[in-house]
């Protein structure tokens, strides 16, 4: 051997008995490292997503795939240790984004009955924005305020962008299946 590779030999010798010896001292040194630069870490763990955003969710998806099954049993032993914090986290979130339930349930529902027109990622959000304007116009008016089908699904209407408008509550449960036109015709007064 020569003495360059007898020289990085050694010191990779000299670096685990090094390693192992002040094992605690360099966690320490590692901690108040990190604690002192927080910031500068962050922007730069920021900056290196930015830069291999791709390459890492590539990443991600391989050791998901290789790694299912202890994902899934690693999910399942959190949840039976935590069923009550995670059902409160899921009331708590279902509070916060009541939109968000209501436009996928609304697409759900559709879905069986054929009729969904809601297919791309932007139509979903702007569903999602309609809601959310109706649980808007409920918190400042006070009263319940509904997301209501045109022309009714059970008369041949699509759940489609167009086809839907922010009602009263009150106004859409009288209105049942009818079309819209047809019942604002039959409740005026006469």
């Amino acid at each position: 051997m020569t003495h360059v590779v007898m020289n990085v030999l050694n010191r990779k010798e000299y670096m685990k008995a090094y390693r192992a010896k002040n094992k605690e001292a360099r966690k320490v040194y590692a901690i108040r490292y990190r604690a002192k630069n927080r910031e500068a870490l962050a922007e730069k763990a920021r900056a290196y997503y930015a830069e291999n955003k791709e390459a890492l969710t590539e990443k991600k998806k391989i050791y998901y795939n290789t790694h299912k099954e202890g994902y899934k049993k690693s999910q399942k032993i959190y949840y039976n240790t935590h069923k009550e914090a995670v059902k409160e986290l899921c009331r708590a979130w279902g509070i916060k984004n009541r939109d968000k339930i209501n436009a996928k349930s609304s697409i759900r529902r559709t879905r069986k009955l054929k009729v969904n027109d809601i297919k791309t990622a932007d139509d979903r959000w702007l569903l999602q924005e309609i809601y959310k304007l109706s649980q808007l116009r409920t918190k400042v008016t006070g009263f319940n305020w509904d997301v209501d089908h045109i022309i009714p699904l059970s008369k041949g209407g699509r759940h489609c962008l167009t086809n839907l408008q922010i009602v009263p509550a009150s106004w859409n449960r009288s209105k049942g299946n009818r079309h819209e036109q047809k019942f604002v015709y039959a409740t005026k007064e006469k």
